[in-house]
């Protein structure tokens, strides 16, 4: 390298600026301000392809270079990260690009606190709600209270899957001078997309039902397979509370009947629903 005075080298100025968890793996991107034509912006390049690890992000590198000295700056999102002073007399000219690209990884490996590994970016989490409401029948009304809990897993911004255990309970319809009480218990899996402050969900919900009659000459219980599809709209959020409002189609309905001669009712083909909840819900990267 170029020396001054008595041939001491001088060392170079570093200041650094801020420390950055980066993210989103990007290519370095390299700016060469030189009127001197001293760098070779083609071998710098190279350098920092071969001295600056690949899985590193976001990495802006800028060189100027005016009245025999560098200034090499690395920034990220806009963010200066760092920047140094290098001298570079005409003599160093040709090792310019090696000098530039030895400075810039030391400067990279100087920041503290930062997560330079690609494969440490912290990957989204997943997140749990639970969740309590009424819904309607559209004739038969048989209102039922439902209650559920489900964890969603980030599949990709802004697309979340859930997995959830709900509980439709305490349906009652009228069959004759009888009554039937019906519940339903179901496993609903769903997509959803997160629109902020709404979030658009859609579900398939397999589960069973049970009906229990009460007032009939002889009371008895009854088990059948259940399943519907849901369509809902969520939020906004309000910290960890929330709202939704759903529309249920139920695929296998329920049959009530008295031994299949007496009055009979079939579930409702479209259900009405408002609930609310709580949880840490989706996230935004």
């Amino acid at each position: 390298m170029g020396s001054t005075g008595g041939g001491a080298h001088v060392a170079p100025a570093f200041r650094q600026r801020a420390c950055l968890a980066l993210e989103a793996p990007l290519s370095v991107a390299l700016t060469v301000e030189d009127t001197s034509s001293c760098v070779q912006v083609e071998a710098l390049r190279r350098d920092l392809d071969l001295r600056v690890d690949p899985s590193l992000t976001g990495v802006a590198v800028t060189v100027r270079v005016a009245l025999d000295m560098a200034t090499l700056a690395v920034a990220s999102g806009g963010e200066l990260l760092w920047e140094r002073s290098l001298p570079m007399p005409p003599e160093d000219c040709p090792f310019s690009a090696a000098l530039i690209a030895a400075s810039v990884e030391r400067g990279l490996s100087e920041i503290p606190a930062a997560s330079w590994d690609a494969t440490e970016t912290a990957a989204p989490l997943p997140w749990f709600d639970i969740a309590a409401g009424v819904s309607l029948g559209l004739s038969p009304s048989e209102p039922r209270l439902t209650g559920w809990g489900r964890v969603g897993i980030p599949v990709s911004e802004p697309i979340s899957a859930t997995f959830a255990v709900r509980a439709d309970a305490f349906g009652t319809t009228d069959l004759a001078d009888a009554t039937v009480r019906t519940h339903v218990a179901s496993a609903p899996l769903g997509l959803g997309v997160d629109l902020r402050p709404l979030r658009l969900q859609a579900e398939v919900a397999p589960g069973i039902a049970v009906a229990r009659g009460r007032g009939f000459d002889e009371d008895r219980s009854g088990v059948a397979p259940h399943l519907s599809v849901i369509a809902a709209v969520e939020g906004p959020r309000r910290g960890p509370l929330w709202a939704r409002a759903e529309v249920e189609v139920p695929v296998l309905l329920v049959i009530w009947e008295d031994e299949g001669i007496g009055p009979s009712a079939r579930e409702a083909p479209v259900r009405v629903g408002l609930s609310v909840g709580v949880g840490n819900g989706p996230k935004s990267r």
